[in-house]
């Protein structure tokens, strides 16, 4: 039996030698394509790269261009023969030339594109990948679209990578898909539909993709496409950290840090921020720093700051963090959310040298700090610059540098910057005076409601400062910047009503008004308060809290305050008549070259008032008033 089995084996190894002998001479081309692929498998014959090659080689040369584009593939990823990118190349190429084959196209548009096995040729690249496409391959679609979207094209058009990527995502490519949504969440290349946005990112949230179920995320947090909802929110952030995402720990840190502020949230923020930080995420290594800056969840120390907000910029920007950042906070240019974190890391920094907080104090380390940021176009670096060259705090005063910065930060969006650029132009500070740019800047400004924008908007109105006077616009923007919280439009208010400016008298109004202001601070208020409580004008007369409005004001430095303070406690009016108080206000107010003040100075040493009696200093002061215009008839 055993002779029988064995002479079988023979018999059977003989015909497979024979079967290989007829093979070998074939002109058949998918025979030789087949061949070639036992070979270099191994599969029912022995392994042997050079002689699988030969067949494959044999199979081309018949016209199979299969086996080019198996062999293109082989030779590139190096599997069952050693990777060899000029022969990856050569058979890519006779696939994609003699065959048209789009993945072939595609590859030989991407070797044409990376210079490799061949010299760096852009328009070779775009033009293998447009053939691809033509086929409607999905990666030389999505590649199209990249192009297009990042401005690699003479012809760029975002138009038309939102059409490449359409069709990329209905013929089934994810990553196409994932670019569709978030064209659709921008608004670029195609009307901003947020609806559509929310549907695409949910159907991908269904498949655990973390970068999706931020996008959803962020837009039930900002009521995007869907009703807001907090908890909704926070679940799919906390669906992305299960599944590992780097940048939903930061993200759900700040649904805790700003939309309720206590300290319990600030708890919970901060373990978030803790557990993206442990993932190196910038951006939770930056709000870890802000935490330990703020005392938000933990004890105040400035040197942890310092430490995270150093670790935030050491964070190096990976392709996948590019790419997960661009859905996580709702920006198309992957890079811009990067460096826009690490410029807010810079500022923070820099902060902390030009306070001496846990770090010693150092203008000219913080000044650098500030110029790295605003080199990433940060406004708030360029603001800090800005304000640093206006007052020559730790480097040389330029005005003119500090407008540029000022501009510079307007122009990114920073209100207070546009108010303070339009100040600039209204009052010819710096630059020509130029109202037309005044309104254009402060206007800005307003619609961001930044409440001294609104004033100064009304005052331009008011007073007609390159356009029409219109006083009842005015009265509305002031009554606008007063709900706001500004210090002056109240006070402009009271003006108004006082003086009767809209046609009506109002001594009740504009008390209201003059008392909103001096809530605020406002010292000119506080003074007009005084007199009208002081006269009696349009309410009950008042001395002690004329004297009482009259202090506040002299405290914040009036010198008309002052001045009338001192006249009460000379007179007795509302307070102990005081000869040494008296002299000491009248002294605060001549010190700004309060002319009535400075004359009755000389008075008051002139009898021995409250001073020692000094007819030399009295006669001092008598020769200051006069030659400031006082006349002493008066």
């Amino acid at each position: 039996m055993e002779n029988i089995d064995n002479s079988a084996n023979e018999q059977q190894v003989e015909t497979n030698e024979n079967k290989e002998l007829d093979l070998n001479r074939t002109d058949d081309p998918n025979i030789c394509f087949m061949l070639g692929y036992k070979y270099l498998m191994g599969e029912e014959v022995k392994k042997d790269s050079r002689k699988a090659i030969s067949f494959f080689d044999n199979a081309i040369k018949l016209g199979n261009f299969d086996a080019a584009e198996y062999l293109g593939i082989q030779y590139y990823q190096g599997t069952n023969v050693r990777g060899n990118l000029d022969k990856a190349f050569k058979y890519f190429k006779i696939a994609a030339d003699e065959a048209g084959y789009p993945l072939s196209q595609y590859w030989i548009g991407s070797f044409y594109e990376e210079g490799l096995a061949v010299e760096q040729n852009l328009p070779e690249a775009i033009r293998y990948y447009t053939l691809s496409a033509q086929q409607n391959f999905q990666l030389a679609l999505a590649k199209l679209g990249n192009f297009h979207l990042n401005r690699v094209l003479p012809n760029s058009s975002y138009e038309y990578a939102f059409k490449y990527f359409r069709k990329a995502a209905a013929l089934g490519d994810q990553q196409s898909l994932k670019v569709l949504a978030l064209l659709y969440d921008v608004g670029i290349g195609t009307n901003r539909d947020y609806t559509k946005a929310f549907n695409l990112y949910l159907g991908m949230a269904e498949r655990n993709d973390p970068d999706a179920l931020c996008a959803l995320a962020r837009l039930y947090a900002d009521g995007l496409g869907v009703y807001a909802d907090l908890e909704q929110a926070k679940k799919y952030y906390q669906m992305a950290c299960d599944l590992g995402s780097i940048h939903a720990p930061a993200l759900l840190g700040n649904l805790y840090d700003f939309t309720s502020k206590d300290q319990q949230n600030y708890l919970k923020a901060f373990e978030y921020y803790k557990r993206g930080a442990q993932l190196n995420s910038s951006e939770a290594l930056y709000f870890l720093g802000i935490c330990y800056a703020e005392s938000k969840g933990v004890e105040q120390d400035f040197e942890k700051a310092r430490h995270f907000y150093e670790m935030s910029l050491n964070v190096e920007l990976s392709p996948y963090y590019q790419q997960s950042y661009a859905y996580a906070y709702g920006i198309l240019h992957s890079n811009a959310p990067f460096l826009k974190q690490k410029a807010k890391s810079l500022f923070a920094l820099a902060v902390l040298y030009e306070n001496g907080d846990g770090v010693p104090e150092d203008l000219n380390h913080a000044v650098s700090l500030y110029q790295e940021a605003a080199e990433l176009d940060d406004p708030d670096a360029l603001f800090n610059l800005a304000r640093l060259y206006d007052g020559g705090y730790g480097i040389e005063k330029d005005i003119f540098k500090a407008i540029e910065y000022y501009q510079k930060a307007a122009n990114l969006g920073d209100a207070e910057a546009q108010n303070i650029v339009g100040e600039y132009f209204l009052e010819g500070n710096g630059v020509a005076k130029n109202f037309t740019m005044a309104v254009k800047y402060i206007k800005m400004a307003v619609e961001q409601e930044y409440p001294e924008a609104v004033c100064n908007l009304g005052m331009i109105y008011e007073h007609g400062y390159g356009v029409k006077p219109n006083l009842s616009k005015a009265e509305r923007l002031y009554k606008q910047a007063s709900d706001l919280n500004d210090l002056n439009a109240p006070y402009f208010l009271g003006l108004i009503y006082e003086n009767g400016k809209n046609g009506t008298q109002d001594y009740e109004l504009a008390f209201h008004y003059y008392q909103i202001a001096a809530s605020l601070d406002n010292e000119k208020a506080m003074y007009k308060l005084a007199v009208m409580l002081r006269e009696g004008r349009g309410i009950e007369q008042d001395l002690e809290k004329a004297v009482y409005f009259y202090q506040q004001a002299a405290e914040l430095g009036s010198a008309k305050a002052q001045n009338d303070l001192a006249i009460m406690y000379k007179n007795g009016l509302g307070v102990a008549q005081n000869y040494e108080k008296a002299a000491m206000y009248f002294k605060l107010a001549a010190e700004q070259g309060h002319p009535r003040s400075i004359a009755y100075l000389s008075m008051l040493y002139e009898f021995g008032l409250g001073v020692t009696k000094d007819l030399n200093l009295s006669r001092a002061y008598f020769n200051k008033a006069a030659s400031l215009g006082f006349e002493f008839s008066e």
